[in-house]
């Protein structure tokens, strides 16, 4: 089901920021990765974004809580022929051709040699697959080379020539921030990984997700209660490495979000947090059941990881994040270069950013509604007009009920008197309007609305938000009679 709720970012500028970037060799510490940010801050920029960018170095060599920080690494050269002199890969050929931080082997190989050295995919024999183990043990010696299983098959040489030129550079690993700010100092935090060279779905989708959905919630809101910030960094080292230095941040990040993987053809994943229970849990689940999408939830990284949740979610840090993304093992296109354009689809990409854009709204309308009323209040009194219609009235159905509205998980039509039961039983200052929604399966907005309703009326107060992640309803189900199935006609 494709989602238009809001206004998008314009689709060439979209496709400018896969084009200028897809295909850089975007290792953890790199040239192209530096290029990158810097379209990227530059991107920011131009598309109007409130928020501030900041660019962040850490020097080669240091090491932070046992991560060590790579040296810059560069492929000066790269060619591999057979003997005669036949071309048969250089760096033009793919950004995954050379394994990232091999080192240098400039010489003759035999056949046997070159086999050990080789990396592919049988199972997608005209892609090259994303071989990343030396990034996080770049210390160690070696080089190694992916290439199609088809183009293996070809090699009928026993010898060949193989000029594999790379250098280490004493530079820094950079990383980028991105923070739009709100009224408290609260941080909503976002995690994305900008790594896997030539792949799309993986690391860039996400990072362009995010960027969109901070987008759409700039548009759609001129001003916020929390602030937003994203991390665009190295897959898991890049996150460890900034929260280990950033005390200030973690001490005032609530809750993050790793999304990634947002654009194959599969229902939407989502991962609890740790605690299972956060305001981002609640309200993420809210927006995905709301999008009509079909959806699976897990346990923390029961599905395919979005990666950098294992530094946030971590001991002694302990910041609830939640995972959004695809079903991965689905997409058998999981790192290779086949993660490209032509394998993903938009509308499920837009779908998903908008999602994103649903959760972080939720979370800047809820609100804590406390009464300022003792027993049942008269909600038909004209004064109120607060009066919802139950759907059975005298073994009837009741037509003047609202029969458009939908229970978000079974789908059945609501008794909205069943709901106004549970809502007025809900309005001691503990729950707040998301755990309302989500306790009577119904739409955040209807309930946001109908509160805001209540609050005009002098019923209620805001108490404003819980900023925590434990709640409390005070009355747990609606009932077995408080709905109908879609469909029961006036006479059933």
């Amino acid at each position: 089901m494709e989602s238009h709720l809001f206004k998008r970012l314009p689709e060439p500028e979209i496709d400018d920021f896969i084009q200028s970037l897809l295909l850089r060799n975007r290792v953890h510490n790199s040239d192209d990765f530096e290029f990158c940010l810097h379209y990227i801050q530059h991107w920011i920029r131009k598309n109007g974004f409130r928020g501030q960018t900041r660019l962040i170095k850490y020097t080669a060599g240091s090491e932070h809580n046992f991560w060590r920080v790579p040296k810059r690494w560069h492929i000066r050269k790269f060619e591999l022929r057979d003997s005669k002199g036949g071309l048969i890969l250089n760096h033009l050929s793919h950004p995954l051709a050379v394994v990232p931080y091999s080192d240098s082997f400039i010489g003759k190989v035999t056949k046997e040699e070159l086999l050990k050295h080789l990396h592919t995919r049988q199972d997608i024999p005209e892609a090259y697959p994303y071989i990343f183990r030396k990034m996080y043990r770049h210390w160690e010696s070696g080089w190694g080379i992916a290439m199609p299983y088809e183009l293996l098959k070809t090699l009928n040489s026993s010898e060949y020539h193989l000029h594999l030129e790379t250098e280490l550079k004493n530079e820094p690993m950079p990383m980028l921030e991105y923070t739009v700010s709100g009224s408290s100092k609260h941080i909503i935090g976002l995690s994305t990984h900008l790594d896997h060279p030539g792949q799309l779905n993986d690391g860039l989708g996400g990072v362009l997700a995010s960027l969109a959905a901070l987008w759409q919630l700039e548009q759609t809101s001129p001003s916020l209660f929390y602030s937003y910030s994203l991390l665009i960094c190295p897959e898991i080292i890049g996150s460890a490495i900034y929260l280990k230095n950033e005390p200030t941040i973690r001490e005032r990040m609530l809750y993050c979000l790793c999304p990634n993987m947002l654009a194959h053809d599969a229902p939407f994943a989502m991962c609890l947090s740790k605690s299972q229970t956060s305001l981002l849990d609640k309200s993420l689940f809210q927006a995905i059941a709301e999008s009509g999408t079909e959806y699976k939830v897990g346990l923390w990284r029961e599905h395919p990881d979005c990666g950098d949740e294992v530094s946030y979610d971590a001991p002694g840090y302990e910041i609830p994040t939640t995972t959004f993304s695809r079903v991965g093992e689905t997409y058998k296109y999981y790192h290779t270069s086949f993660d490209s354009p032509e394998n993903i689809s938009m509308n499920r990409y837009f779908s998903a950013i908008d999602v994103m854009t649903r959760a972080f709204l939720i979370l800047e309308d809820d609100f804590v509604p406390e009464r300022c009323f003792e027993g049942n209040p008269g909600l038909s009194n004209p004064e109120l007009n607060l009066y919802l219609e139950p759907l059975n009235v005298s073994n009837q159905l009741n037509m003047k009920a609202n029969l458009e509205i939908r229970l978000l998980r079974s789908k059945k039509i609501p008794c909205l008197r069943s709901f106004v039961d549970f809502f007025i039983s809900n309005l001691e200052g503990k729950a707040s309007l998301l755990d309302i929604a989500e306790a009577s399966d119904m739409p955040f907005e209807f309930v946001r609305q109908y509160a805001e309703a209540f609050l005009k009326k002098g019923l209620i107060v805001s108490k404003g938000k819980i900023v925590d992640h434990q709640k409390t309803i005070v009355m747990t189900s609606l009932g077995q009679n408080s709905s109908v199935p879609i469909g029961l006609s006036p006479s059933a």
